[in-house]
């Protein structure tokens, strides 16, 4: 198994988000786990 990447933001492990769809198209393959990483964007505001 591959290790998974670390998120260039937070340095935290990130998972296979390859069920994002964006309507733009161009979803990362990855997508950082950390609730509190400065790079990640939820629906919540």
């Amino acid at each position: 198994m591959s290790r998974s990447p670390l998120c260039p933001e937070c340095g935290h492990e990130m998972e296979l988000a390859d069920y994002l769809e964006t309507e733009e198209g161009h979803a990362s393959d990855y997508i950082c786990m950390n609730e509190k990483c400065p790079g990640v964007k939820t629906d919540k505001d």
